[in-house]
């Protein structure tokens, strides 16, 4: 919560770094909800598939956890 606060204000202030644009990895940024980055990003990226939302990508991690405990 301390962290996600901290890069909320960094955002809120101009302060945090928008590197994700630069390297192409904002579709699979965690504060893609809440990063001008990533507003920019979908804007000059037109190529890679759009990320679904950040619950479903959260449930799909789980969904592929479960699948490997229960195969090993």
């Amino acid at each position: 919560r301390t962290a996600v606060s901290g890069i909320q204000e960094s955002v809120r202030h101009g302060s945090f770094s928008l590197s994700g644009v630069d390297h192409g990895i904002c579709n699979k940024c965690d504060f893609r909800a809440i990063c001008p980055g990533f507003t920019r990003w979908r804007g000059i990226d037109r190529t890679t598939p759009r990320p679904g939302s950040l619950e479903l990508d959260r449930e799909m991690e789980i969904s592929m956890v479960e699948e490997d405990l229960n195969a090993g």
